[in-house]
């Protein structure tokens, strides 16, 4: 008489157990429902084309605009810097007013650094690092009155996007205006 030897899991013969089947099932669906999410197409996402123009200036117009200037009202500050006996006051995207901080009650304007489009700096070591448009600039302040740029790294940074984050018009795009181009801000 033949014994019949009856095996309880068909799989073992594959090396496969059935907790083991389980989760290869799972990933498969799992797999399955991230691809059919993948095809769906969904709705067509509208255009915002910002209502700002944007202010374009030549990156030459830019490199030369660094410069000491007639000390100016504080109007607009972003970061206030205080640095040996000196206080830098980042002036929103125009430059940094540069004060006399002997006397902390009565600090005096000494002058104001014009940087086109600076809207942050850092000091260390007697250089001011400051944002100029799309450009990374380093500035020797050993002599606060007359500022020397002594490294500028172009398009370290991004262009400045329009204030209601709104997708630039295909005219004032990078490869559609004049080479050697920036855009400094948006009105």
């Amino acid at each position: 008489m033949k014994k019949y030897f009856l095996i309880s899991n068909p799989l073992f013969i594959f090396g496969l157990n059935i907790n083991k089947m389980k989760d290869i099932i799972k990933y498969i669906l799992v797999f399955f429902v991230v691809v059919l999410i993948g095809c769906y197409k969904g709705e067509p996402v509208p255009s915002r084309e910002t209502k700002y123009k944007p202010i374009i200036m030549r990156r030459s117009e830019v490199e030369k605009s660094i410069k000491i200037v007639a000390p100016k009202p504080i109007v607009a500050p972003k970061k206030i810097y205080i640095y040996k006996n000196y206080l830098f006051i980042n002036e929103n995207k125009k430059g940094v007013h540069i004060l006399n901080n002997k006397n902390p009650e009565s600090p005096i304007n000494l002058g104001f650094l014009l940087i086109l489009g600076n809207e942050d700096i850092a000091i260390k070591n007697d250089v001011i690092y400051a944002d100029n448009g799309t450009d990374l600039i380093a500035i020797d302040m050993k002599d606060p009155l007359n500022p020397i740029v002594t490294t500028r790294i172009r398009n370290k940074l991004m262009e400045k996007s329009p204030p209601d984050y709104g997708d630039i018009p295909n005219e004032y795009r990078i490869k559609n205006r004049p080479n050697e181009t920036i855009i400094m801000g948006w009105e």
